[in-house]
């Protein structure tokens, strides 16, 4: 399987999973977390065609502003702090996983998605968040391990970086690359 897949559908689990724990365990209005949950699975079905778009770098950076705006009024208007806290992350790991065009996005929404699971902790508890919570434990290592990889990857590559015939890196080709990870024997002195 494709890294870029299999970094992609690590990242969207752990997403989701984050998402799940705080919805189960916050108290949120129905319509609330029904909207967070249908974002949600709007944005881990975009295309990486999609994200790529003007348009979508722009609500990569007014989304979260707008929606910080919007929570702040709420507040000021009588609402519980706590409750549009809990509202204000998950909507804003909807915006990121829609938007994400990088390590350092895959790293926010992997720390958003953590920090799902402290509110979910602090929130409530209870059997949906414990099943949460243990696909956690499974999904973490292996999208922190990929994201970390990634990063690696764009920034030693990025810098301007030739390969053998003296070519600019294609990074995009060697994120695609089924064997990103050379496993080789030692070699052996004769």
């Amino acid at each position: 399987m494709r890294f870029g897949l299999v970094h992609r559908l690590m990242t969207n689990a752990l997403a989701t999973l984050g998402v799940l724990a705080v919805v189960n365990t916050a108290g949120m209005p129905p319509w609330t977390s029904g909207l967070v949950l249908l974002g949600l699975a709007i944005a881990v079905a975009l295309p990486e065609s999609i994200q790529a778009k003007p348009w979508m770098r722009t609500l990569a950076t007014v989304g979260p502003l707008a929606l910080f705006v919007i929570e702040v009024v709420r507040v000021v208007l009588g609402a519980s702090a706590l409750d549009t806290a809990v509202e204000f992350a998950g909507f804003l790991q909807v915006i990121r996983v829609a938007t994400r065009r990088g390590a350092a996005h895959d790293q926010q929404i992997i720390i958003l998605a953590l920090l799902h699971f402290v509110a979910g902790t602090v929130l409530g508890g209870g059997l949906s968040y414990g099943l949460c919570f243990v696909g956690f434990l499974i999904v973490a290592p292996g999208a922190l391990v990929l994201s970390h990889l990634r990063r690696e990857v764009e920034g030693n590559y990025r810098q301007g970086a030739r390969d053998r015939t003296g070519l600019p890196v294609d990074v995009p080709r060697i994120l695609r690359s089924l064997s990103l990870i050379h496993i080789s024997e030692p070699t052996r002195p004769y």
